[in-house]
C-alpha cells in the first residue's frame, strides 16, 4: 500500500467497503484514521453485524477524537492513532 501511495502522490486513501475490508485493513496496520458513522434512524430486517466496536477499535491502537450528531440523525465517531492530527481543528468539517 505505501508504494501505491508513493507512486502516486498521495496523502490520503478512502476505502469503503464494508466491516470485512475495513477490519481486513485494521489488522494489517493500515489505518491511521476512521470515521464511523452509525445510522440510528434505520431498522434492518435482518441486520450484519459489522464487529466494528469501540473496544476493536481500541485494540487495534486508534482512540476517540470525538464524536457528533449529522443532521440526518446519524451518530459520526472520528477516531485516529496517537499523533496522527486530524486534517481539520473542527471534526464535523471533514471529510
Amino acid at each position: 500500500m505505501d508504494n501505491i501511495i508513493s507512486k502516486h502522490g498521495l496523502q490520503h486513501v478512502m476505502v469503503e467497503g464494508g466491516p470485512s475490508v475495513a477490519i481486513k485493513f485494521l489488522e494489517q496496520g493500515l489505518v491511521d484514521r476512521v470515521v464511523l458513522i452509525r445510522a440510528l434512524n434505520v431498522k434492518f430486517r435482518d441486520p450484519y453485524p459489522s464487529n466494528l466496536s469501540a473496544k476493536k477499535l481500541l485494540e487495534y491502537g486508534l482512540e476517540l477524537l470525538g464524536e457528533f450528531e449529522s443532521g440526518g440523525g446519524d451518530v459520526v465517531q472520528c477516531w485516529s492513532r496517537p499523533n496522527t492530527p486530524w486534517p481539520t481543528q473542527n471534526l464535523t468539517h471533514w471529510p
